[in-house]
C-alpha cells in the first residue's frame, strides 16, 4: 500500500457541464474540482492506493471573494469528501463507495437540496409517464446533477428549472421511433419568503380558461397561461385567476387559487385534470390539516371570490401571497385576512425547517 498528502493552494475556476469519467458516468463531487468562480481556496488531500482500491479524503477552505455573494447570504466554504474507487487496466471502471460528503458555510448554515423536492420528483415521474417520454437519467443522477449545479451556481435561495423532451428527431406529430431525451437545468437566484412584504397583498384578474383538458400534466405547453399572466400584466395585476365556461375558477396562470368564505372554511379546488396540483398547495393543506383549520377541497365561483372574507394565491416561487383585489374591486376589506396571515407564518416556518430548507 502507498499513501500521501497534500497541500492545495490555488484559485477556483469557471466549468461547463457535470465532469464524466471515459464511460460517461458521473464522477464524485470530489473530483470536480471547478467551483464556478474565481474564489482562493485552499486544502489538505490524502490518497491512499493498494491495487486495485484507491481511497482518499479532502478538507478544503473556499473563501467567496465576490462580494455580490453577501446579498445571497452566502458565507465561506468548507468542505469535507471521504471516497473510494476501484481501478483496472489503469481505467476507473467502478465507484466503489463515496462514504460521507458534508458542504456547509461558516456561518453555520448547511443547505439542502430543494423544498419540498420529492414532490417536485413525484410530480415529475407522473407527467412523464403520462406524457411517455423516458427519463433522460435516473432520478438518482438527476439529483446528483441537480446538488453539484446548485454548488456551482452559488445558490443560497434560488430555483432549479428543469426540463425534458422527447429528443431531437425529424419534425413530425407522431412519437419518432427511436430518439433519446433531452435534459436541460438552469439555476436562477431568488430572494427568500419576504412575510412582510408579502403581507401587503397582490392584486388578480379574471380570464378565461382556454387551455386542454390535461391541467394535470406539467408540461411547457403553456400557451394559454401565458396569454392570460400577460392579460394580467397589462391591467397591472400580479395575477390572473383562469375561469371556467361554468363562471368557476380553476387556478392561475402559475399559482393554486384559495378563498375563505363567510363561515372561515378554507376552500381550494380539488385535484383533478383541470389544474396542476401545486407542490406549494400540498404544503399548504398539510400545514392547515397540522394547525386544525377547516379546508375543503372544492370548486368555488368567481361570484364567491368576489364574495369572499379573504383569498390568496400559492406556488413555489410566490410561496404564499394574500389577494387584496379581485377584478379592480377589493376583498373584504382589501387587507390580508387573519387566517391568510396564520398560513403565511406556518409556511414561513414550514420551509425554515432543516428538511424543508431549500436552495432551489
Amino acid at each position: 500500500p502507498t499513501s500521501q498528502v497534500s497541500l492545495l493552494l490555488g484559485v477556483s475556476i469557471p466549468t461547463g457541464s457535470i465532469d464524466q469519467d471515459e464511460r460517461g458516468a458521473l464522477l464524485p463531487y470530489s473530483m470536480q474540482l471547478g467551483s464556478g468562480t474565481f474564489d482562493p481556496f485552499f486544502g489538505i488531500l490524502y490518497e491512499g492506493s493498494s491495487s486495485p482500491l484507491w481511497w482518499g479524503a479532502n478538507a478544503s477552505y473556499l473563501a467567496r471573494a465576490y462580494e455580490n455573494y453577501k446579498s445571497y447570504n452566502l458565507g465561506d466554504e468548507y468542505r469535507l469528501d471521504l471516497y473510494g474507487m476501484y481501478q483496472a487496466r489503469h481505467n476507473l471502471v467502478g465507484e466503489l463507495q463515496i462514504k460521507s460528503k458534508y458542504v456547509g458555510h461558516l456561518e453555520g448554515q448547511a443547505r439542502e437540496i430543494e423544498q419540498d423536492g420529492d414532490g417536485h420528483m413525484t410530480r415529475l415521474t407522473r407527467s412523464l409517464k403520462e406524457l411517455q417520454i423516458a427519463w433522460p437519467i435516473s432520478p438518482r443522477a438527476l439529483d446528483i446533477v441537480m446538488r453539484e449545479l446548485v454548488r456551482r451556481n452559488r445558490v443560497s435561495d434560488g430555483i432549479i428549472y428543469l426540463q425534458i423532451t422527447r429528443g431531437v428527431a425529424s419534425r413530425d406529430h407522431a412519437f419518432p421511433d427511436a430518439s433519446k431525451s433531452s435534459l436541460v437545468l438552469t439555476t436562477k437566484h431568488v430572494p427568500p419568503f419576504d412575510i412582510k412584504s408579502a403581507r401587503k397583498g397582490i392584486h388578480v384578474v379574471t380570464t378565461p380558461d382556454i387551455r386542454w383538458k390535461r391541467c394535470d400534466i406539467k408540461s411547457v405547453s403553456l400557451l394559454p397561461n401565458i396569454l392570460g399572466k400577460q392579460v394580467a400584466k397589462v391591467a397591472g395585476a400580479y395575477e390572473a385567476w383562469m375561469v371556467d365556461d361554468a363562471g368557476r375558477v380553476t387556478e392561475g396562470t402559475s399559482t393554486n387559487a384559495w378563498i375563505v368564505t363567510a363561515k372561515k372554511e378554507l376552500i381550494t379546488h380539488q385535484v383533478d385534470r383541470a389544474i396542476l396540483n401545486g407542490i406549494t398547495r400540498i404544503a399548504v393543506l398539510r400545514l392547515a390539516a397540522e394547525e386544525g383549520i377547516k379546508f375543503v377541497e372544492r370548486t368555488f365561483t368567481v361570484a364567491e371570490a368576489r364574495r369572499a372574507r379573504e383569498a390568496f394565491l400559492t406556488s413555489t416561487t410566490s410561496f404564499v401571497k394574500p389577494v387584496v383585489r379581485l377584478d379592480g374591486k377589493p376583498i373584504a376589506n382589501g387587507r390580508a385576512g387573519p387566517l391568510t396571515r396564520k398560513l403565511m407564518d406556518y409556511y414561513a416556518d414550514y420551509i425554515e425547517r432543516p428538511a424543508n430548507k431549500g436552495a432551489a
